[in-house]
């Protein structure tokens, strides 16, 4: 976990002086994990693959469960309502996980594995 630290404090480092502000390298949710004591990484140091899964599932669990009590009851058979969730999960997932990456390859931020304390 020490090693995890410093490379968290690095990234933070490098990420703020390749301009970006701290609110956009430290999320409010990744704060929030981190204060749980997850060992998280700053968005723009995960993978494609995992920001694209990690943000469209929580997307599509809030989304579906949100439309489902709102508009979906009754009206929308659960499993079209959860296709659809699962679907606007897996484009809003890509849309994000698109964005951190194209921004961290843009102001050239290292990759976490290269990040030397």
């Amino acid at each position: 976990m020490p090693d995890h630290q410093a490379r968290y404090r690095a990234a933070l480092r490098e990420a703020t002086a390749a301009g970006l502000r701290p609110r956009t390298v430290e999320p409010p949710h990744f704060r929030l994990l981190r204060s749980l004591g997850l060992p998280v990484r700053p968005p723009h140091y995960v993978s494609f693959a995992v920001n694209m899964m990690g943000h469209g599932f929580v997307f599509a669990l809030v989304w579906g469960v949100l439309m489902w009590l709102l508009a979906w009851r009754g009206s929308v058979p659960a499993p079209y309502a959860a296709v659809a969730a699962l679907g606007a999960g897996i484009l809003f997932g890509l849309v994000i996980a698109f964005l951190y990456r194209a921004t961290a390859q843009r102001l050239g931020l290292s990759r976490w594995e290269d990040l030397r304390p």
